[in-house]
């Protein structure tokens, strides 16, 4: 891989080519940061090869929204053109390549301390608030994505689709838990906010800091047109949810969760009323859509990368669909809603 990435990486630099380091080599893009010598500096950026699953549009959503947010003091990566003026190189089996400028900064994955999820919070609301001001619309990237609805039909049908008894025996009763708990929730309320646009994984490791001062989003595939309920409920989730997803014991930290909406809504200016209302409530199902998002993974083994703390997708899904219901209970303990 690291021949060919250097050959993709001459379709961008015409100087001396001095290191590839691979960053990631998840199962959806792989990422390398390109050293280059221009003028006798050092200097570097990211090039990425991207998966089928994301339409090269995303580039497209990037250059628009980057520039406005740059004029706002929000920093998010910008894609660098190749030396002929291309935004993206496609690639075998409907993969493509592009390159993006290297942020300065740290990218955390450990607990989040209040005073972190303030600053983050203050980050993403000035995110929302210069696009929102814009009145920009953005095409989503990937069908269905947060569509809870949808992913609770997806969940009924993975259960009437699967014949293996062990599955079924383990995973039925998670699903009723799930859907029983669904049918208590306003999802209309929810579905009636306007769409705004939002980056949809607001996890603390797309989170630039410089110590504790959140300076830049990265990770941009998933920006699309969604609440800012769904939003804000997610990235509280996560931030708030300090156990991770592998440990059966949960904990809800409001301290991060209080932190992170009163960040949130010092910079939030264009807020609704009702927008407001439903962030608390969109944190909760959100909990409530991983779970279902999980199980149905664990019927089917298809879509979740599988971490080597487990034999297999079903035996990993299957704990982190218990694990999130459990951090389900712990925010409704704690009244978040």
């Amino acid at each position: 891989m690291i021949d060919q990435t250097h050959l993709y990486a001459e379709r961008y630099v015409d100087r001396p080519i001095l290191s590839i380091e691979q960053i990631t080599d998840g199962s959806i893009n792989q990422t390398f940061r390109i050293v280059y010598m221009d003028e006798g500096e050092q200097k570097a950026f990211i090039l990425q090869n991207v998966s089928s699953i994301f339409p090269p549009t995303i580039n497209e959503t990037l250059c628009t929204i980057e520039p406005l947010l740059s004029k706002a003091g929000v920093q998010v990566p910008k894609v660098i053109p190749t030396l002929a003026g291309e935004l993206y190189i496609p690639a075998d089996g409907g993969r493509w390549w592009r390159a993006l400028s290297l942020l300065d900064g740290q990218v955390l994955h450990d607990h989040v301390t209040p005073a972190m999820a303030k600053s983050v919070g203050r980050l993403v609301g000035r995110f929302h608030t210069v696009l929102t001001e814009r009145d920009l619309t953005v095409s989503d990237p990937l069908p269905h994505f947060h569509d809870t609805p949808f992913i609770m039909e997806q969940l009924k049908k993975a259960r009437v689709a699967t014949i293996e008894q062990r599955k079924k025996e383990t995973l039925d009763e998670l699903t009723d838990e799930v859907l029983e708990r669904y049918t208590n929730f306003d999802v209309a309320r929810l579905t009636n906010l306007p769409k705004r646009v939002i980056h949809a994984d607001l996890k603390i490791s797309n989170i630039m800091f410089l110590k504790d001062e959140a300076i830049a989003l990265i990770d941009m595939d998933t920006v699309m047109m969604h609440s800012v309920a769904i939003e804000m409920g997610d990235a509280l989730r996560s931030w708030a949810g300090i156990s991770g997803e592998d440990d059966p014991v949960q904990v809800f930290d409001t301290a991060v969760c209080e932190a992170g909406l009163s960040g949130y809504l010092e910079t939030a200016t264009f807020l609704t009323d009702e927008e407001r209302a439903c962030i608390p409530l969109g944190i909760s199902l959100l909990a409530l859509e991983l779970a279902a998002r999980f199980i149905t993974d664990a019927y089917e083994e298809r879509y979740f990368a599988l971490s080597s703390k487990y034999p297999n997708l079903y035996e990993q899904n299957r704990a982190r669909a218990n694990n999130q219901l459990a951090l389900f209970s712990e925010i409704k303990k704690r009244s978040i809603e």
